[in-house]
């Protein structure tokens, strides 16, 4: 069972949704994604992935050099926000 379906059929939060959602050693990267993502294009469907092209844009105009980790990580929080928001397109 999801974690948000426990909630509405319990009416309890479960503890695993109970967690700080960004540990403070990752919260940059988390600023870096919300930088990124307010500048996603849309294709009239719904929001399209980060290209490699706006990447590097990005890093260029903010002055970042982002590692191999970061770009990773990045691109992982990318592809949970673009699965997010298509479920959320279901509902």
């Amino acid at each position: 069972m999801l974690l948000e379906e426990y909630e509405i059929r319990t009416g309890k939060l479960d503890p695993a949704l109970d967690a700080d959602p960004c540990p403070e050693p990752l919260r940059y990267l988390w600023h870096c994604f919300c930088e990124l993502s307010a500048g996603r294009q849309s294709n009239g469907f719904g929001p399209c992935a980060l290209s490699w092209g706006e990447i590097d844009s990005w890093a260029r105009v903010s002055g970042r050099a982002p590692t191999g980790f970061e770009l990773t990580a990045l691109l992982l929080l990318d592809h949970c926000y673009l699965e997010a928001a298509g479920k959320k397109g279901k509902a």
